[in-house]
C-alpha cells in the first residue's frame, strides 16, 4: 500500500454542528407525522441502488423537520443503515432533487471535510470489501440486525486517505463506470415503458382493432378470433434445480432476492458461495419472485450464450414461453398491473415478507390472447427493444465486474490510477 495517512471518521468530518449524527428516536417519526410534501425522509428503499434513489419518501413538514434538525442531511452527505438491512450506503447527490432530507430512525448521516476528503472517495471505502467489513464489525447476531453503540462505532473506523488529487482521480474513475451502467438502466426503463405503451394499445385498449367485430366474454368484449386461454396454454414452469455448493470452483451468474433489491443485476459468484438449491434457467425465461407480492419483483432472462450457467433463487417462479413468437407478448403480460393484481390476490400466509404466491396457482390466470399472426406481428415491432435491453444488461454485467475488480485494488493503492484510467478510457469506449 503506498504511504497515505489513515484518519479515523470523526477526523474527516466537516467542522459544523451535527456533522456526523444519527436519525430521530422512533418515539419522534411516527406514521401519523408523514405528509403528501415537505422535507422528504430517506428510507432503506432510497439506498438501494448503485448510489441513491431519490424518489419514492414519505415527508415530514419543515416545521417538524426543524425539531429533528439534527438528524438533517443535505447534498454529498453520506448516510449508513446502522438497523435492519445491514451494510447499506449512500450518498445525497450533489445535483438532488431535494435541498435538505431528514434520515430515518435506523439510519445515520456524515457530513464531510471537503479540504480532508472527497465525500464520494468515502463512498466508494465503504462500498468496498474492506469498508464494508469496518462498517459490520460490530454488528450484533441475535435480533433485529444492528450495530452496536452505531455513533461511536462509525467515528472509530480508519481510513487509508491519499492526497484529495488521488480522490478525485480514483472517483472519476469509478463514477465513469457508475455514471454508464446508470445511463443503460434509464434506458431499459425508457425502453420497457415503450413495449407496455405499445402493449396496452393492443391488448388493453385494443386500439388498432376498433374497426372490426367483438364478441362477449368472460373477460368481458374482445376482438372476434381473439381467445381466452390459460396461462398454462402459454407457459410452463421450469423446477430443475441445481446445487451450485458440489460445484466449489464453478462461476455461476446468480439471481438472487438481494441482487435484485440492491441494483437488479445477477451476481457472478463461486459455487462454494452459494448455500442452497437453485432453480436452472435454460431458455428466454421471466422470472416473478412468489415471495412477498407487494414488493413486485420481476427479471427477464435472455439465454444467450454463455460462458456462465445461469441460476436463480427458488423464491422465484421461472415461466418459458411455448411459443417464441409469444415472447414480446409476454414479457409485457407480467408487466402489466391486471397481472400484478392478479397475482397479488393469491398471497397467502401471514403478513409482510412471509406471504407467498403458490406457483401452478398462476397457471389458472385467464387472459385474451390474439391470433399467432398478431403475436408475430408484436414480437417484430418489440424485438429491437428486447434486443437493446438484453445488450445493455450484459454491458452492465461487465461493467459491474470491472468496476468491483478495480474499487479494492484503488482504494488500497494496489493498482495504479493512470493504469486504471486507461483501463476504463478503452472499456468505455467500446461500450
Amino acid at each position: 500500500m503506498p504511504n497515505w495517512k489513515k484518519y479515523k471518521i470523526d477526523e474527516l468530518k466537516a467542522n459544523v454542528p451535527n456533522a456526523i449524527a444519527i436519525g430521530p428516536f422512533g418515539s419522534r417519526i411516527k406514521t401519523e407525522i408523514f405528509v403528501s410534501h415537505g422535507v422528504p425522509v430517506i428510507r432503506g428503499n432510497n439506498l438501494k441502488d448503485s448510489r441513491f434513489v431519490d424518489s419514492d419518501f414519505v415527508f415530514v413538514t419543515e416545521k417538524k423537520a426543524e425539531e429533528l434538525k439534527s438528524s438533517i442531511a443535505f447534498p454529498n452527505d453520506l448516510i449508513f443503515t446502522h438497523r435492519g438491512t445491514l451494510g447499506q450506503v449512500g450518498i445525497i447527490p450533489q445535483n438532488s432533487k431535494y435541498k435538505r432530507y431528514i434520515v430515518s430512525q435506523s439510519q445515520m448521516k456524515m457530513t464531510c471535510d471537503p479540504k480532508k476528503v472527497n465525500p464520494m472517495f468515502l463512498y466508494y471505502f465503504f462500498k468496498s470489501p474492506q469498508g464494508l467489513h469496518e462498517l459490520l464489525k460490530n454488528a450484533s447476531g441475535t435480533g433485529v440486525p444492528a450495530i452496536a453503540s452505531p455513533l461511536t462505532s462509525l467515528k472509530s473506523i480508519e481510513v487509508p486517505v491519499p492526497p484529495i488529487s488521488v480522490q478525485n482521480r480514483i472517483v472519476e474513475i469509478l463514477c465513469s463506470l457508475d455514471d454508464k451502467i446508470e445511463l443503460n438502466r434509464r434506458m431499459n426503463e425508457t425502453l420497457e415503458q415503450m413495449a407496455m405503451a405499445l402493449y396496452k394499445h393492443w391488448f388493453v385498449d385494443f386500439g388498432p382493432f376498433q374497426d372490426g367485430e367483438f364478441v362477449e366474454t368472460e373477460l368481458g368484449l374482445i376482438p372476434k378470433g381473439w381467445t381466452i386461454q390459460q396461462l398454462s396454454d402459454l407457459v410452463t414452469i421450469q423446477t430443475s434445480s441445481v446445487n451450485p455448493a458440489k460445484n466449489e470452483e464453478r462461476l455461476f451468474l446468480h439471481y438472487s432476492i438481494p441482487a435484485y433489491d440492491e441494483r437488479m443485476l445477477p451476481v457472478l459468484e463461486q459455487g462454494l458461495e452459494i448455500k442452497s438449491n437453485k432453480y436452472l434457467i435454460r431458455k428466454n425465461s421471466v422470472l416473478v419472485s412468489k415471495l412477498n407480492p407487494e414488493t413486485y419483483r420481476i427479471w427477464t432472462v435472455y439465454a444467450e450464450s454463455s460462458q456462465y450457467e445461469r441460476i436463480c433463487s427458488t423464491e422465484f417462479i421461472v415461466y418459458e414461453p411455448k411459443k417464441e413468437i409469444a415472447w414480446a407478448f409476454l414479457n409485457a403480460y407480467f408487466r402489466d398491473e391486471s397481472f400484478k393484481n392478479e397475482f397479488r390476490s393469491h398471497a397467502a400466509g401471514t403478513t409482510g415478507s412471509r406471504q407467498r404466491v403458490t406457483p401452478r396457482k398462476t397457471l389458472e390466470f385467464k387472459l385474451v390472447v390474439p391470433p399467432d399472426s398478431i403475436l408475430e406481428q408484436f414480437n417484430d415491432m418489440c424485438s429491437d427493444y428486447f434486443k437493446i435491453q438484453s445488450k445493455n444488461i450484459k454491458e452492465n454485467e461487465m461493467l459491474t465486474e470491472i468496476r468491483d475488480y478495480l474499487l479494492p485494488r484503488l482504494l488500497s493503492g494496489e493498482i495504479e490510477v493512470g493504469e486504471a484510467e486507461e483501463q476504463v478510457e478503452e472499456v468505455l469506449a467500446h461500450a
